[in-house]
């Protein structure tokens, strides 16, 4: 079991790595062709860009506040199943959440290169914190599960045959 959850973390560290990296490349590629264009893409009044950057920090927030309910919710549904499908679950919803953080920052960048306002760097810079801050670790596995090593370990003996004396 306990190598079967090094492989999940290991997995889960990789698939974090590369949203990350990807979402801080495309962060580089969208600087560079904003500073060499030195104007926005799009030409809207003040107004305007004002209602898109309300919408876009409402998306924000509704997208890793929900993210974040939708993969507690899902996992205290998956509690009482057999820990290798919990252990399955967790990587699916972790996975999900991390993909709701992401778009965000994909959503942010791409209006950052439309409309060239600041606002939207930094919120996807928080994409790329938050990211960081999930960013998988046994322990916050076992904190997410609510589970402690002594109960994974006393499950493996029962499993082999061990008896504690």
């Amino acid at each position: 079991m306990e190598k079967y959850i090094d492989t999940l973390i290991k997995s889960l560290k990789i698939v974090q790595s590369v949203l990350i990296v990807t979402l801080f490349f495309f962060l580089l590629a969208i600087l560079f062709l904003v500073n060499m264009e030195k104007i926005a893409t799009l030409q809207l009044d003040a107004a305007q860009v004002h209602i898109i950057l309300s919408v876009v920090i409402l998306i924000f927030v509704a997208g890793v506040l929900g993210g974040q309910w939708l993969f507690k919710k899902r996992l205290n549904i998956a509690k009482n199943t057999p820990k290798t499908i919990l252990f399955q679950r967790y990587r699916e919803l972790f996975i999900m959440r991390s993909s709701f953080v992401a778009m965000n920052g994909f959503i942010a960048l791409v209006c950052y290169y439309l409309l060239a306002q600041n606002t939207f760097i930094i919120l996807a810079g928080l994409s790329v914190l938050l990211m960081l801050l999930y960013f998988p670790s046994k322990r916050k596995m076992f904190i997410d599960l609510q589970l402690k090593e002594k109960d994974l370990i006393e499950q493996e003996h029962k499993k082999e045959g061990y008896r504690d004396e």
